[in-house]
């Protein structure tokens, strides 16, 4: 399958707003639709961080994100969701499903 016949997926974070305290790691959940990503594919996650008072510490995954903040303050993150599978051509078949604004109010 190429990357055209992935346009039916789509991904969205739930509890895109959370609160949490100094040091403790926060998760967020990427829920992908249709649940299995196709076959050959697998899901990469990437996090940008927007505005922030201290750089957090992030550990992308599928289904979930984990972020620590060292510093209270308010946390401002884009998360974008990609299928990414071999092509035929020795390439790298990729496919935006999300981009996704998230906020962390940390105390």
């Amino acid at each position: 399958m190429g990357a055209a016949g992935l346009s039916g997926y789509t991904a969205e974070i739930k509890e895109p707003e959370q609160q949490g305290k100094t040091g403790e790691s926060i998760y967020f959940t990427v829920v992908l639709n249709p649940r299995e990503p196709a076959s050959g594919y697998h899901v990469s996650t990437l996090v940008d961080v927007v505005d922030a008072p201290q750089m957090p510490e992030i550990t992308p995954g599928f289904p979930r994100i984990r972020i620590v903040c060292n510093q209270a303050g308010i946390y401002k993150l884009m998360i974008r969701v990609s299928l990414v599978g071999k092509s035929s051509c020795a390439g790298v078949a990729y496919q935006p499903v999300a981009k996704q604004p998230v906020t962390l109010r940390i105390q």
